[in-house]
């Protein structure tokens, strides 16, 4: 169970990622650019000190991840910021059945021996569907649900592939040259994806308008904040990777992300209506999820 930790700490920052930006309200692709390219520079001083990749594949499937944060970035930071946190956090759910399923076909040996063991095998399909289930009906239904799920369907489905690439990313390296160079070349291309975004909705592309406005004390405030939850959410995203059986779980811990945001807009003041009942079976799903995900398995004849 050395992934659990790790995942639970990667739903917590990615509470604080999408609380960050419902918070200030910031443009998303400047936000993208304060992610990526600032992640970059944080990274960088990092890699003297790590084994340099050699591996072609973690640097091909790395720039691929890039390309998927750039877009699910600018898609998560709009949403946000139209939708608020909460609602925009829900989305996660419609990920968790789509990575665990597409991950078992990938791993096919894997899901061969779950389904020769259903006593491990049933109550994990409970568990992912209970999980799904329960945050559905805690976080209640509103006028602007279906606008959202429209949104956000393709950034789900993003995320899902985002999800099984990081688990072949971190299989590739030693997981010290995983952090660094995952946050350098991430961060290098999602912040190049998001910067073509800006020149290409902004009404003024001089340099000067947008060190403007990247410049000012909110944009400031609130790159910063987004950009140190991200960081953290990258490292411990990628110590969860390395342990986890399916990566598609760490979806469904995920789903303590909207308990951590209700959390944080509590110590801001703002009291949120959930279903108290549904809060807890989502909590006891998660919880037989993490137990029957590392149970052993009967070995198999190949």
């Amino acid at each position: 169970m050395d992934w659990v930790i790790p995942g639970i700490l990667y739903a917590f920052f990615n509470a604080a990622v999408i609380f960050a930006n419902a918070k200030y309200r910031l443009d998303a692709n400047l936000l993208g650019i304060w992610r990526g390219f600032g992640g970059f520079l944080l990274a960088f001083p990092f890699a003297f000190f790590v084994p340099f990749p050699k591996d072609v594949w973690f640097w091909t499937f790395a720039a691929l991840q890039g390309l998927m944060v750039g877009y699910y970035d600018y898609k998560l930071f709009s949403a946000s910021k139209r939708f608020g946190a909460g609602g925009t956090a829900m989305m996660t759910v419609m990920a968790i059945a789509l990575s665990v399923f597409l991950w078992w076909l990938i791993d096919f040996k894997r899901l061969d021996a779950l389904v020769h063991a259903p006593k491990v095998f049933i109550p994990i399909l409970l568990a992912v569907a209970g999980a799904a289930a329960g945050y559905v009906k805690m976080s209640g239904s509103g006028p602007d649900r279906k606008t959202l799920l429209k949104y956000m369907a393709p950034a789900v489905a993003v995320l899902s592939c985002m999800t099984l690439n990081s688990k072949n990313i971190v299989l590739k390296e030693p997981l010290s040259s995983v952090i660094v160079y995952y946050m350098l070349i991430v961060g290098a291309v999602g912040g190049l994806f998001n910067a073509t975004g800006y020149l290409r909705t902004a009404s003024d592309k001089s340099f000067r308008a947008f060190i403007k406005l990247a410049g000012t004390r909110t944009a400031v405030t609130g790159g910063l904040a987004v950009l140190a939850a991200s960081a953290l959410l990258m490292v411990s995203k990628n110590a969860a990777m390395l342990h986890i059986p399916n990566p598609g779980y760490l979806n469904a811990l995920a789903l303590t992300s909207p308990l951590w945001i209700l959390w944080m807009n509590r110590t801001m003041g703002i009291h949120t209506r959930v279903n108290i009942k549904a809060a807890l079976f989502t909590l006891v799903c998660i919880g037989a999820l993490v137990y029957f995900a590392d149970a052993p398995l009967p070995p198999m004849p190949y």
